[in-house]
């Protein structure tokens, strides 16, 4: 429906996918009707994830602007492992 000429009918139909996604409970009430939960979620545990890089780094004497990529996700795994495991 993104690439609809017919604003009506995709007002329509974003209007019937808020309904659904409120009543099935994914969509809580206090979130605005053009935000998607899915988005939300996403952009809520990246930024846990990097509260915790952020906060385990200087632990180790890394600084947590310099990881990113792969160094990235190799460092949050070991975070999460001393998380888990501690």
């Amino acid at each position: 429906y993104w690439l609809s000429q017919d604003a009506d009918a995709c007002k329509a139909y974003y209007a019937a996918q808020d309904r659904e996604l409120r009543a099935a409970g994914v969509k809580p009430p206090e979130m605005e009707d053009e935000f998607c939960p899915a988005l939300v979620a996403e952009y809520d545990a990246r930024k846990a994830r990097r509260a915790i890089i952020e906060a385990l780094a200087p632990l180790v004497g890394i600084k947590s602007e310099a990881l990113y990529g792969e160094e990235e996700e190799k460092f949050f795994g070991l975070a999460l492992g001393l998380i888990l495991n501690a």
